[in-house]
């Protein structure tokens, strides 16, 4: 009896101790499952608790039927606990077993306590004895009467809908349901065999503690595999994403970066332009009375002073040029952008600047296909040409013994935009510079001349065009400058030109764009410019090109004088206290529409977004200071052509 008994003790050990590991792995999130076998393990362990405790009482003929009943009772709450485990739904929840799966376990197991609560005299005899294998030992014991045999129907039948349940699951391949199969047959075999050594038919030991050992303990090592694989997950989901957080705190950073450098940098576009602005008007006024000057007649009889003038135009000019240089970071994005060939751009940019390079640096151009931009082709250039000179210095300062080379190419890069990538031989950019490379004034040559408006300039260029400047220093040696800018869309970029020939309905258009504007008397014009010196070389220089001028230092009065006098041109000045140039034109649009659609602006910069939206317009005709007064004129007459003849701004 003690073999009974033995195998009973390890049988619900090691369900009790299975149930307590499995009930402890429900608690994970994703792993109630365990949780729900854990109770499959209990009710396993109670049914060997049982058959010890009877294995020791066997020999007290009191004892004989309630170990019989009471496991008849285990039995059939193990098969309902498995009933329900194997039609668990993904989340594992009570609401997940369908409706009549649910009904049946309860069903069962309360017609099953009902009989086993029966006079025990009803579910079994006592009149039955067991035969121990290699002991010859006969154990009195109880069998099942008909009713009580009929009713282990119920567990059995629990215990082949699961069995076919695992079936399905291995059919359909799922992980490690072959070894449960295999375990849940051999438990299948060792319950029919308790039942027929229950009903009588056969005398032998309980066998169903093993059976329960070899389904459990499979199912159980399943579940703690899949744990384990999902701790080995977990694992690697933490380092994916510690390395994932590291990764987006450097982009974070960078992003952070880049966001105060292009704060800084517009701001000091900003800077730039009212700087620009300032230095314009006393150019504006400066450049006018050169062209006085170049009209009197002693200047034009005198070649030593129309020298001089012609050098004094010239240095206002370069002023012109530096400052328009510097307010690059304040022009309006895409404002006269068309599609551009980089590959012209790069032409031109080494036609352009080969007297600077020739005979002292080898350039190496290469012409990769690249996708068209949308941008200004002179800037552009300049960009490229800039980057260009910047290598061809760096090179040149090389010792004579080291080949002085420059290699360019275009290309494409790996999302698709277009770049202009310039590398040259010389020492590379020095790790202070680096950081610091396109702000104003920073340079690498300060001991020759540089001045360090290059790359600033380059930079502005470039990211005008919505495109990004990358300075490194190559792995082969010098410096690399990679000038990157957005492919152009060509379905809705490219502006065909229209033929005049091919559209009559345009080139009538044209040529009443061309009619000239009927000539009734000297042009009136209104000039509002803040500026006094610059408002009165206006008044002068426009006086003399033959028109009638009226001037004012504020639109206000302006305004007032407009309401009882007549124009047929107004010009304004965009900055201006008190009332600005694009507040000025509001008015104008409500007092003199007329006026307001052949609105001329002078602008020396523009230093707010509200005036780079005012300059966009397409109702304005802006001129950029300074201007001569012969140019003036002429985009005057041109502006009072287009608007007599219904053409926008010109």
């Amino acid at each position: 009896m003690y073999i009974m008994f033995l195998i009973g003790l390890v049988s619900l050990t090691l369900q009790f101790a299975m149930a307590f590991a499995l009930a402890l792995l429900g608690r994970a999130p994703r792993w109630r499952h365990a949780w729900w076998f854990a109770g499959v393990a209990v009710t396993a362990g109670l049914y060997s608790t049982v058959d010890a405790a009877g294995a020791l009482w066997a020999s007290n003929a009191d004892h004989i039927g309630w170990s019989l009943r009471a496991n008849l009772f285990n039995g059939t709450l193990h098969g309902a606990a498995w009933l329900l485990f194997t039609h668990l739904g993904p989340d594992a929840a009570w609401r997940e077993i369908p409706r009549r799966v649910r009904l049946a376990a309860a069903l069962g197991v309360a017609a099953v306590a009902l009989v086993a609560a029966s006079p025990w005299s009803v579910v079994a005899t006592q009149d039955a004895s067991l035969i121990v294998p290699g002991l010859g030992d006969v154990i009195p014991h109880a069998e099942f009467t008909a009713l009580g045999t009929a009713f282990t129907l119920v567990p059995l039948a629990f215990l082949a809908v699961s069995w076919w349940q695992f079936v399905a699951r291995w059919r359909a391949g799922e992980h490690g349901s072959g070894f449960v199969l295999l375990g849940f047959a051999i438990f299948f075999v060792t319950v029919v065999e308790e039942v027929l050594v229950a009903a009588g038919v056969i005398r032998f030991l309980y066998l169903a503690d093993i059976g329960y050992i070899a389904v459990v303990t499979p199912v159980t090592v399943n579940l703690l595999r899949g744990f384990v694989r999902d701790a080995r997950e977990l694992d690697d989901l933490q380092g994916h994403l510690v390395d994932e957080v590291e990764r987006r705190t450097v982009e974070r950073d960078e992003a952070r970066h880049l966001v105060v450098e292009q704060q800084r940098l517009a701001a000091l576009g900003r800077l730039a332009a009212g700087v620009g602005h300032e230095i314009n008007s006393p150019l504006q006024y400066l450049r006018l009375s050169l062209d006085e000057v170049a009209h009197q007649p002693s200047v034009q009889t005198d070649p030593v002073a129309r020298e001089h003038l012609a050098h004094a135009v010239e240095g206002v000019d370069r002023v012109h040029n530096i400052v328009d240089a510097l307010r690059t970071y304040s022009r309006p994005a895409g404002s006269d952008h068309v599609v551009v060939n980089l590959h012209d751009v790069l032409r031109a940019a080494l036609r352009v600047g080969a007297s600077q390079w020739r005979g002292d640096v080898t350039m190496h151009a290469t012409l990769d296909p690249a996708p068209p931009v949308r941008g200004h082709e002179g800037r552009l250039m300049q960009a490229v040409l800039n980057a260009l000179v910047n290598a061809v210095h760096a090179a040149t300062a090389q010792p004579t013994t080291v080949a002085r080379q420059v290699w360019v190419h275009t290309g494409t890069t790996p999302n698709g935009w277009a770049e202009v990538v310039v590398r040259d031989s010389g020492a590379g950019f020095a790790p202070e510079v680096l950081s610091r490379i396109g702000e104003p004034f920073v340079t690498t040559r300060a001991n020759q001349g540089g001045t360090g408006l290059g790359l600033f300039v380059l930079r502005g260029i470039v990211q005008n065009h919505g495109g990004v400047l990358l300075c490194t220093n190559s792995d082969t040696g010098g410096a690399e400058v990679r000038l990157q800018f957005p492919a152009a869309e060509l379905t809705s970029s490219i502006e065909p030109e229209a033929s005049v020939q091919d559209d009559p309905q345009h080139a009538s258009s044209q040529v009443l764009a061309r009619s000239p504007l009927p000539v009734r008397h000297a042009i009136r014009v209104l000039m509002v410019e803040d500026d006094a010196p610059s408002l009165r070389a206006y008044v002068r220089g426009l006086g003399a090109e033959g028109c009638e001028v009226q001037g004012f230092t504020d639109a206000e009065s302006a305004l007032a004088w407009l309401a009882s006098h007549s124009v047929d041109i107004v010009v304004t000045d965009l900055m201006m206290p008190r009332m600005s140039g694009s507040e000025f034109a509001e008015r104008l649009a409500l007092a003199h529409p007329e006026l307001r659609e052949s609105l001329i602006v002078l602008t020396g910069g523009a230093v707010s977004p509200d005036a780079e939206a005012f300059l966009a317009s397409d109702s304005i005709l802006v001129l950029e200071k300074p201007i001569g007064r012969a140019a003036l004129v002429s985009r005057i007459r041109e502006r009072l052509e287009a608007t007599a003849n219904g053409v926008g701004a010109a």
